[in-house]
């Protein structure tokens, strides 16, 4: 029930949409610096025909700059129902 997100390349936005997931984590942690991280479940302009899915915003691409940001996902046991 954990997933690992690695942004190995510099990001151009601050966000990052995991499509085809779209449920939201139980908790979503930026490993690079121990804060948490948004997350937000729904359907953004640009892809206003396809469903839901999660995003995760504010990402600290400024901040950080000279690592991948890896951020873990935690979801909950019944995610998978």
């Amino acid at each position: 029930n954990t997933i690992y997100v690695h942004a190995f390349a510099d990001l151009q936005a601050s966000g990052i949409m995991l499509h085809p997931i779209d449920i939201e984590p139980v908790r979503a942690t930026l490993l690079n610096d121990g804060r948490e991280i948004r997350t937000i479940v729904d359907v953004t302009p640009w892809r206003w025909k396809g469903r839901p899915a999660l995003r995760l915003v504010d990402l600290p691409v400024n901040e950080i700059t000279d690592e991948p940001l890896v951020v873990k996902l935690e979801f909950g046991d019944d995610a998978a129902e």
